[in-house]
């Protein structure tokens, strides 16, 4: 499995920022054009941020439409099961499960055969957010695209309720999964083995398992800033696990 590539925001903000005005003054003239009077070039930081924003509006745009996906048309959390069974290839095999996953994770019948949503709730009440993190606390997504999609839907409340953990916890199953079948080695390539996440089935019971998932969901991501702003290991690790099923380098 190709490891998902980390959800870092570059820094040029602040490297622009630090960099003397003198340095901006003078940018070079674009190759084969003819700089008109008054006509200011982007200086190579003005580039990079610009390049920058473009492909956070591409990761966000990305990451919103398969959100809606899961939470209107495909159970989120056969989603997470079924990418990590696949390893995340696209397949015949795979589209013919998730066409049998079109429902709901109150109504989906895998959850319905281990308690169902039940079992969600043993993670999300232990699923924390320290203020500094910018994640809506209701449904783990982003706050600035939570509040956008409840302006869109004309929703009072959260049009994402559950996602997250969903795909979280299938991700989590099918890779434990893994783990039993091939072993630690195995484990270190799944989504959340990528991701850092470790869990010792043998050597704790379920509820502290469960809580300890939790906790790791609602941590800080600390590799940089998600599209800009703080996020949490979930939301980090669910991005970039959409980003590469779309094959987008990020």
């Amino acid at each position: 499995m190709v490891a998902p590539t980390a959800v870092v925001a570059c820094d040029c903000c602040d490297a622009c920022a630090s960099t003397t005005p003198a340095t901006l003054a003078t940018p070079a003239t674009p190759a084969g054009l003819q700089q008109l009077p008054g006509q200011e070039w982007p200086s190579s930081g003005q580039n990079a941020w610009q390049e920058e924003s473009q492909l956070h509006a591409v990761q966000e745009r990305l990451l919103c439409t398969k959100l809606r996906e899961l939470a209107q048309d495909l159970c989120p959390y056969c989603w997470g099961l079924l990418y990590e069974v696949f390893d995340g290839v696209r397949g015949s095999k795979r589209s013919r499960e998730e066409e049998m996953a079109e429902d709901s994770i109150w109504e989906c019948p895998r959850l319905a055969g281990v308690d169902g949503v039940a079992q969600l709730d043993r993670v999300w009440k232990w699923v924390w957010y320290k203020k500094e993190i910018q994640v809506c606390w209701k449904c783990g997504v982003l706050e600035h695209l939570c509040r956008q999609e409840k302006e869109r839907e004309a929703s009072k409340s959260c049009v994402w309720s559950y996602t997250v953990v969903a795909i979280l916890y299938g991700l989590r199953e099918a890779a434990l999964a893994r783990k039993k079948l091939g072993g630690e080695e195995v484990y270190r390539e799944t989504v959340l083995g990528q991701a850092g996440y470790r869990e010792e089935e043998e050597e704790d019971s379920r509820e502290n398992r469960d809580r300890g998932f939790g906790q790791w969901i609602g941590e800080r991501y600390s590799r940089g800033r998600i599209v800009r702003h703080i996020g949490s290991k979930g939301i980090a690790t669910i991005l970039a696990t959409i980003l590469r099923e779309d094959e987008v380098e990020i």
